[in-house]
């Protein structure tokens, strides 16, 4: 294929808002993610393009395509793993690095994205820990072209007349499986092959149809204000995406057709002598564009480790330099890796099978050493017990006759007794993961007031009656005839308190929690929007309060308690860290502020209070027990309050237990 400096023009305009994106720094282009689906166009008219040349010329090749896909990929690759591997294992914390062993033994098999996806989804805050998230596009574009020059070699040999038609049903496909997942399943949508396909597919569409009109009038070009006119509402459309999209609109669905289109438009008009072509043609943009391989391979590492170093969401400051090192080390990999493999006069195939073997294995080995010692724990030892914290099965294994059975809801009596030895249960406790969390602070306050109660939940089940956990029914657990059942049981047995507990927020808005697999709802199916949740939160809480006031039974509502996940790190990274320092002042910066957790539950909590004020429930909460004036601390210097992002540890639950005895002591 001729060269055309304006691609690598476009290349630069899709880099640059990616890395200002994950940096935190897009500031008015909330769709600075949208630059991978440009690449993707780009890469599909590229390969697309070499693979037409080589067919209409009879010199394809299976083995030399993947032999220029190699010293393409592999070798800058493989530096960037090789030298970031040391950094990760000075600053990440075992959980951390184990899991970057994962993920970098997927990323050598290029199926990084499928990794991904099963851990999280692309938007979440955990994710811009993870220094190899970038990796999921690079497995997307491998998997594709494992797949399609076998497809174009087969139309090409046998169903010529059809290629385009093949080509076109086919992306059409992708398209609409996208715009489904999107909506249904978007992080399966965001990170996987099928319904990313498309987008490739649009940049083949555009190659083959430019190979097809140059075939048949050859050197014949569009009318030049057709050039004019496309090429500019192409960069346009592109540009506009960046600030029209953002991380909450659906993935790659419809949306994702602005940029994909505009690129498409681009690609198909903007030559060299339109407006657009002389300016994507800019020197400046074109140095940007040549290395934008490797500067997107190093941006994404460098902002992650540092943002772990940092214990927290880093200076704009400090982001900024790690982006202008990016630039300095990609063009470091371009000129003294990129260049050389991509030349045979300069490394022969020997040598590029004999480096790419060579790197691999030393990766592998290495991650594979990591994966098996559980991120080599040894070198950041932890007290023993501070580990302990962290393990919430160890602290609960006693429940386990009264809590996640599926059987539950047939039990004559499904609860669990704790507090003094003898005497009848005077009160319940009903819940989720969140109130097994704090079964020992109700334990001890249960001993301490001399009163008798029991327990029992499920996780992932909201303890509200008329409701369906969509999570719970594919496990069997019907949360639904549970919360009947314990209701029923507990007017038979005279009870006279229930107490509520849940990740509340995760029930009423699943999106805000970013995770698909959370939400309830009156049936099972889709997953509901934001309006649908909390009607169906409201039916629910509204059918508890007057079903248990009915059999005279009073009802505590505990709203959710603070969660960690106000910053980019995991509790036990925070924890882990200061406890190797011992810095206390970091104690606050690694916890999420007062004002987010109240946001984040001001919905919920509102509902809570008007029918507090109506008189149909009583609210306990812990805010003042774990929160101080501005933040929510993870822990003290000494031990956790969480053993994840969102459960309190045993070490949390017992700063509960005296305001907790108190309200069992309140008279009804």
């Amino acid at each position: 294929m001729t060269y055309r400096p304006e691609v690598d023009g476009l290349r630069a305009v899709a880099v640059l808002p990616v890395m200002l994106f994950h940096a935190g720094l897009a500031g008015a282009l909330p769709g600075g993610f949208a630059g991978v689906d440009v690449f993707f166009v780009i890469s599909g008219y590229l390969i697309t393009g070499l693979l037409l040349q080589d067919l209409s010329s009879g010199r394809f090749s299976l083995a030399l395509f993947y032999e220029r896909r190699a010293r393409r990929l592999l070798p800058a690759l493989l530096a960037m793993l090789l030298l970031t591997l040391p950094v990760a294992w000075v600053v990440l914390v075992p959980p951390e690095l184990k899991a970057h062993a994962g993920v970098l033994l997927a990323t050598l098999a290029f199926g990084s994205n499928v990794v991904l996806w099963l851990q999280s989804g692309y938007f979440d805050t955990a994710a811009e820990l993870k220094p190899l998230l970038h990796t999921w596009s690079l497995g997307v574009e491998e998997q594709f072209y494992l797949f399609f020059p076998l497809l174009l070699w087969g139309l090409w040999r046998w169903a010529r007349r059809g290629l385009f038609a093949a080509v076109l049903l086919a992306t059409l496909a992708s398209l609409g499986a996208a715009h489904w997942a999107a909506v249904h399943k978007p992080a399966a949508a965001y990170f996987l092959l099928p319904t990313r396909a498309w987008e490739l597919g649009l940049g083949a569409l555009v190659a083959l149809s430019l190979a097809r009109r140059s075939a048949a009038t050859p050197g014949w070009a569009a009318a030049g204000w057709v050039q004019q006119t496309g090429s500019c509402m192409g960069l346009v459309a592109v540009l506009a995406s960046f600030v029209l999209v953002s991380k909450h609109t659906p993935w790659p669905g419809l949306a994702a057709l602005l940029p994909c289109l505009g690129t498409a438009a681009v690609l198909a008009f903007g030559h060299g002598g339109t407006w657009v072509a002389r300016l994507l043609s800019h020197r400046i943009l074109v140095g940007v564009g040549l290395v934008s391989y490797s500067a997107y391979l190093w941006h994404q590492p460098l902002l992650a480790l540092a943002r772990a170093k940092q214990l927290g969401a880093a200076a704009p400051g400090l982001m900024a330099a790690m982006l202008l090192l990016t630039l300095g080390l990609a063009w470091a990999s371009w000129r003294w890796v990129e260049r050389p493999f991509r030349t045979p006069g300069l490394v022969s195939r020997s040598q590029l099978v004999a480096w790419c073997l060579g790197g691999t294995g030393v990766v592998a080995a290495a991650a594979a050493m990591l994966w098996f010692s559980q991120g080599a724990p040894s070198r950041m030892p932890m007290a023993p017990e501070v580990a302990a914290q962290f393990d919430a099965k160890a602290q609960h294994a006693r429940l386990a006759a009264c809590y996640s059975a599926a059987q539950l809801h047939s039990k004559p009596q499904p609860w669990c007794g704790f507090g003094p030895e003898t005497g009848a249960p005077r009160f319940l406790v009903l819940g989720d993961s969140h109130a097994r969390a704090m079964f020992p602070a109700f334990d001890a306050a249960a001993t301490q007031a001399g009163m008798r109660g029991g327990f029992v939940g499920s996780s992932a089940c909201p303890p509200l009656l008329g409701i369906h956990a969509r999570l719970r029914q594919a496990d069997g657990v019907d949360c639904h005839a549970l919360n009947a059942h314990v209701l029923a049981q507990a007017q038979a047995h005279g009870i006279g308190r229930v107490y509520l507990l849940g990740r509340w927020s995760a029930y009423a808005d699943a999106a805000a929690q970013a995770r698909e697999s959370l939400p309830l709802g009156l049936q099972a199916g889709q997953l509901a929007a934001r309006a649908q949740m909390q009607a169906v939160f409201r039916h629910g809480l509204d059918a508890t309060v007057a079903a248990y006031r009915q059999a005279n039974i009073e009802v505590v509502v505990v709203p959710q308690v603070p969660e960690q996940l106000g910053e980019p790190l995991h509790v036990y990274h925070r924890l882990h860290a200061m406890a190797q320092e011992q810095r206390s002042p970091r104690l606050q910066q690694a916890s999420p502020s007062r004002e987010r957790h109240e946001a984040l539950q001001a919905w919920v909590n509102a509902e809570f209070a008007r029918r507090q004020a109506a008189g149909g429930l009583q609210v306990l909460s812990f805010d003042a027990q774990l929160c101080e004036a501005t933040h929510c601390p993870v822990g003290d210097v000494k031990l956790p309050y969480y053993s994840d992002d969102n459960h309190l540890s045993a070490a949390g639950a017992s700063r509960l237990v005296p305001r907790l005895a108190q309200d069992l002591q309140r008279p009804r």
